[in-house]
């Protein structure tokens, strides 16, 4: 079989967002050490934890549940696509004054309440964690060398606008034939609408097709329930398949893919 097109995950195969995330509290928290002498590893643990738990409380929560996005999206307070269920408006209202009240409440445990501070680092955190996006060793020059042997569409779930930066920083923006971002689908995979919208904008018969992720569930799974016609899960960590969802290929990075797509094809 001869294969035309990549569909690809983007968070936890191109790059890794928990290690941007961790980066990100932890720059940020740089402030807090220079002005107070605040450990900073210690800091950037508490206002992660904290700004979860704010977040499970949220309003957007369900939100991000529908579309597969966590509290750090969600505290950034980027959306931009309106939704039929949701006040985009209002999240990115809440996600700063959340944001805000993460990292005072942070301060607090370290006996500090600067207000004025816990303000400056809530700002300072989303434009932090935009210079943490980095692709994995090899990635981007992988990703750059099969658009231009396949069609190539990234199916990500997201904010639209975060999920965007993070491509510009793997570098593959101007070589993608489309970016399936869950915001604007309404959805997050597993959803098969997901890899519709993808395959509709590649326009390429699903089995000549191939999905490539990390997540067993959302990636393998979701692929195959819409009839994609193979599957490669990055094995990136301990997760082992079930029965239930087993992919059709095995790698351990990125890099590895263009070789096994020859072999296939």
């Amino acid at each position: 079989m001869k294969i035309e097109a990549i569909l690809c995950d983007l968070d936890g195969t191109c790059l890794s967002e928990d290690e941007a995330n961790k980066q990100a509290y932890r720059l940020t928290s740089n402030a807090a050490r220079d002005k107070h002498g605040i450990d900073l590893n210690l800091l950037a643990l508490q206002a992660h934890q904290l700004s979860k738990n704010f977040w499970l409380n949220s309003a957007g929560f369900s939100y991000g549940q529908r579309i597969g996005f966590g509290s750090t999206d969600g505290l950034c307070g980027e959306f931009t696509i309106p939704d039929p269920e949701i006040n985009i408006d209002k999240l990115n209202m809440e996600g700063p004054i959340l944001r805000y009240r993460a990292w005072l409440e942070a301060l607090k445990q370290f006996e500090c309440e600067d207000e004025a501070l816990a303000m400056e680092m809530a700002i300072l955190f989303p434009m932090t964690r935009r210079q943490t996006f980095s692709p994995y060793q090899g990635a981007a020059t992988t990703l750059e060398f099969l658009a231009s042997h396949y069609g190539l569409a990234i199916v990500t779930n997201g904010v639209n606008r975060i999920q965007i930066d993070k491509i510009r920083a793997c570098r593959i923006d101007g070589v993608v034939n489309a970016a399936i971002v869950s915001e604007m689908v309404g959805v997050g995979k597993p959803n098969e609408l997901m890899f519709e919208t993808a395959l509709n904008k590649l326009n390429i018969p699903r089995e000549k097709v191939v999905m490539v992720g990390d997540s067993l569930r959302s990636d393998i799974l979701g692929a195959q329930k819409a009839g994609v016609g193979k599957t490669v899960w990055v094995a990136n960590s301990n997760v082992i398949p079930s029965e239930n969802i087993q992919p059709n290929f095995k790698i351990y990075s990125l890099v590895e893919l263009p070789s096994l797509l020859a072999s296939i094809s």
